[in-house]
């Protein structure tokens, strides 16, 4: 056959298998999945804001995003990513640059606390430009969310979507300013969610954290966390890494969480805590062997505050919670969220067993107080968890190495990175003291004195405690920062 033919029959029969070639259903389906995600990037890109912050602020030089000498309390696990690009070696007004969104048509704004802590002026940019001078309107640590007012009407706002109902793998979209790069859409999935990851709780004490691996990096913070229907199931707040930018875990507030702070933020200007007044400790394996019992079912309380309403309810230490409100109880995080989340005076059902009999108890919650509340965050500041000598059965007192007449407070964790484990404490030892000041040497022979010695020491950055191992006692002095 002439060679000129051949590759002519050749050409002609590649042209008429283009000419026939369909799409396929997948391509179908790939523009239908790029299409989702450019609606969701139109509708909600109006609603997300640029936030600056201006202070007054003696400030050394930085390095990078994040200090070169890291607070080991946040950043032994997680960084802070609220972009630390500040004005360097200057006694002037620096700036910092976060991301937040509106809420609400009247100017309500959700972002970070640590996007607005300590500013003296925010200044909130729109989508279109406009500069809006804000205020706070509330602001909540424990969970790290601040909400602000600007002078605006008919703003765009995102919907809530109910972060509860988060599977993993399901597709998520994140927008904000990181580096001041205005209105940046990235998308992931879900990685984990916030039941599996609600021991993170040295970024948000108020419920665990959504993981995504949705691109964020410092500026995100504050910005949403969107599902593929466009609505908000979480509040970018961390990555974690270890230069500064993202690496692929991120975190995000449940927008359950952000929506019950939000919520009590507008119609009060402050975060009421629903209280149970009880200590708890989760029920792991060596536990279990040394006390006969089931280990990862229910929740031990190893102490019952004094007038709390779980004491006036009948609760007991030794007390296991099985259940409450007909749910099984795993761990003791959840459970503390879950309590958390609940506004006080809410009546709680809680099936305990004591002993050998399963007891259901009604609980009405109280309302934490400001004493209580400092007490309890100082413990997790100082990273440690303690225990009453009396509370303990002789099993347990002997994993410890300690006996029933022993006296003072029983460390019974240490968080890792946390001030108390750069001090070298360890679980086992005791707090038998704490320093006051030189001549004023508090004795600690309970938690009870523990509590009330660490309030009387206020916001100080260091605080000495007298801890004792085994034959020897010494002064540990713990950095906070």
């Amino acid at each position: 056959m002439n060679p000129f033919i051949f590759l002519m029959m050749i050409i002609i029969s590649h042209l008429g298998f283009a000419a026939s070639y369909q799409p396929s259903e997948k391509f179908d389906y790939l523009e239908q999945t790029s299409k989702a995600f450019t609606e969701i990037a139109e509708k909600n890109i109006p609603a997300v804001v640029l936030i600056k912050t201006q202070m007054q602020k003696q400030r050394g030089p930085t390095s990078g995003f994040f200090s070169p000498h890291p607070d080991p309390f946040f950043e032994d696990f997680l960084r802070r990513f609220f972009g630390e690009h500040r004005m360097e070696n200057s006694s002037n007004p620096y700036h910092g640059a976060g991301s937040g969104f509106f809420a609400r048509e009247d100017g309500y704004i959700i972002t970070n606390h640590h996007v607005i802590k300590n500013a003296n002026k925010i200044l909130v940019v729109t989508h279109d430009g406009k500069e809006l001078d804000a205020t706070v309107v509330g602001e909540d640590p424990r969970t790290d969310l601040a909400v602000l007012k600007v002078d605006v009407q008919g703003a765009s706002c995102i919907e809530f979507a109910d972060s509860n109902l988060l599977v993993v793998g399901e597709w998520v979209v994140a927008i904000g300013h990181p580096y001041e790069l205005n209105h940046t859409v990235t998308a992931g999935i879900v990685s984990a969610t916030q039941k599996t990851r609600d021991h993170l709780d040295k970024i948000t004490q108020l419920g665990g954290l959504v993981q995504t691996d949705a691109a964020i990096n410092p500026g995100n913070s504050g910005g949403p966390l969107l599902n593929r229907d466009g609505n908000l199931i979480g509040v970018n707040v961390a990555i974690a890494s270890n230069t500064g930018s993202f690496t692929g875990i991120g975190f995000a507030i449940p927008s359950m969480t952000a929506k019950y702070v939000f919520d009590q933020i507008v119609e009060q200007g402050s975060v009421d805590r629903a209280y149970l007044g009880i200590m708890l400790q989760n029920i792991d394996q060596e536990l279990a062997a040394a006390t006969n019992l089931t280990a990862h079912s229910g929740i031990l309380i190893t102490e019952v505050l004094q007038g709390s309403p779980a004491q006036k309810a009948g609760l007991q230490n030794g007390d296991i919670i099985l259940e409450m409100n007909g749910t099984p109880v795993k761990s003791m995080n959840t459970f503390r969220n879950q309590i958390a989340l609940m506004p006080p005076r809410t009546a709680v059902a809680l099936k305990i067993r004591r002993k050998e009999t399963t007891l259901a108890i009604d609980v009405i919650l109280g309302v934490l107080s400001e004493l209580e509340e400092s007490a309890k965050q100082m413990f997790e500041k100082l990273g440690i968890e303690v225990e009453d000598f009396k509370n303990l059965s002789p099993d347990v007192l002997s994993r410890y190495g300690h006996s029933p007449s022993s006296s003072g407070a029983l460390i019974t964790g240490v968080q890792q990175g946390s001030p108390a484990k750069a001090a070298g404490i360890a679980t086992s030892q005791v707090i038998t003291g704490v320093v006051i000041d030189w001549n004023n040497q508090r004795k600690i022979g309970s938690v009870q004195d523990l509590r009330d010695a660490l309030k009387e020491l206020g916001d100080r950055k260091h605080i000495v405690l007298i801890v004792r191992h085994k034959n020897f006692q010494r002064y540990c002095t713990l950095k906070i920062s």
